[in-house]
């Protein structure tokens, strides 16, 4: 099982709603009555049967800005918990973790309203509605139909300034990250922010992509598995299964395409770091479901 995940990063938010009218939109869920509850911005005021995400807003007294009112915007929804308290209550089966996602989802067939779920979820998430006089869960699915079709959950899709990010949980088992465990991770993003993984690579890193395309060759797997074994030769030889007079033939190629010696440190940190960014561009383009664009060429 690959466990999924949707991040929320609040600095980014503008409290827009998007997010909200677009889970309404495409779950068939109608819209409420606005009704300004003891002055809050929230609606509706908290999760029902009707609205599975709300977006939260908290005002406080801002010194920095000119109005001297500040904003907090919070995201209320489902958090598919790795180890899952509604799942493990659920005695009917109703509650379980997609296979193929790791999302918490339900089956309202099997739901018999006992309403252990609530009981069990520290967020009090779970929801329920009548349906022909029976009481069933009604919360949050993690838009398992349209990753299963290749798509983002509809919140993520709509969110402009990328406060929603969707994509697999980094150690699934652990409850706690030390920084030293996702650091690179953490890097990598930073780097991405503004600037897409291509265009941070070694420009001849991606010509030597362009002959591979070209030539049937396989020196981008060859070089990387080469750095991969810290340039052993014999190590990554024996790891390609081919003799070391190939290897060197194929690393001399290499290096003509390269216009490098590999011997600078810098510059084969520059390669693996290069290697990560357009792994992280195959895992996007994967994820939206487009081909490869010609820009990588």
């Amino acid at each position: 099982m690959t466990e999924m995940a949707i991040l929320f990063d609040s600095s980014r938010c503008t409290g827009c709603r998007g997010c909200q009218v677009a889970c309404k939109c495409w779950n068939d869920l109608p819209s409420e009555p606005t009704v300004n509850w003891d002055g809050k911005f929230t609606h509706p005021a908290d999760l029902n049967s009707c609205t599975r995400l709300i977006m939260t807003f908290e005002d406080f007294e801002d010194e920095k800005s000119q109005k001297r009112v500040g904003w907090a915007f919070g995201r209320r929804a489902c958090q598919h918990c790795t180890n899952a308290g509604c799942v493990n209550m659920c005695p009917a089966g109703a509650l379980y973790k997609d296979e193929e996602t790791g999302m918490v989802t339900y089956d309202q067939d099997k739901c018999i309203g006992c309403q252990n779920c609530s009981a069990a979820c520290p967020y009090d998430v779970p929801r329920y509605e009548d349906r022909g006089g029976k009481t069933v869960i009604n919360k949050c699915s993690g838009c398992v139909d349209r990753i299963a079709q290749g798509m983002m959950p509809a919140c993520v899709t709509t969110c402009q300034p990328g406060a929603l990010q969707f994509g697999t949980r980094k150690y699934p088992d652990k409850r706690m990250h030390p920084f030293n465990d996702i650091s690179f991770d953490y890097i990598l993003d930073q780097a991405t922010k503004k600037l897409p993984g291509y265009m941070l690579c070694h420009e001849r890193l991606l010509f030597l992509q362009e002959h591979d395309d070209s030539s049937g060759s396989d020196y981008m797997r060859t070089l990387r598995c080469y750095l991969d074994n810290h340039c052993n030769v014999v190590q990554t030889a024996r790891e390609l299964f081919i003799h070391r007079s190939t290897l060197l033939y194929r690393l001399e190629k290499i290096k003509e395409i390269l216009e490098s010696d590999l011997s600078s440190p810098d510059e084969i940190l520059y390669l693996m770091l290069s290697f990560r960014f357009i792994d992280l561009e195959n895992e996007e383009e994967n994820r939206s479901g487009s081909s490869q664009p010609e820009k990588h060429r």
